[in-house]
């Protein structure tokens, strides 16, 4: 069984077109997404994934939409934690150990 890689999404945009193609691109692709916030010129979204985030499709859409920035920060089920952003041609990724999916459970539940 996989780990759970828990994606906290964010699309901004100066382009509103831009942004309701994304949001129908993100329910095709990615089940059981969570839409956090949905305003004219930016979403944000959590899901889940198996075992790291989804890295091509991230960046896919940012060399789609050239319009676009985007940032996911991740965390997996054992600690490794990240986060991906940019914008066409210029994107940054960076990870790290954080606490646990489990320790954040036990320390902050």
């Amino acid at each position: 069984m996989p780990n759970d890689c828990k994606n906290d999404l964010t699309i901004i945009s100066t382009c509103e077109k831009d942004i309701i193609e994304i949001l129908k691109e993100l329910r095709n692709e990615i089940p059981n997404i969570e839409i956090k916030q949905n305003r004219k010129l930016g979403i944000r979204v959590s899901f889940i994934t198996a075992w790291k985030p989804h890295f091509q499709f991230t960046e896919t859409l940012a060399n789609l939409y050239p319009s676009i920035w985007i940032k996911n920060e991740w965390i997996v089920e054992n600690g490794v934690s990240g986060v991906f952003m940019g914008k066409k041609n210029n994107i940054k990724y960076m990870d790290w150990q954080d606490l646990s999916i489990e320790d954040e459970s036990f320390f902050f539940a």
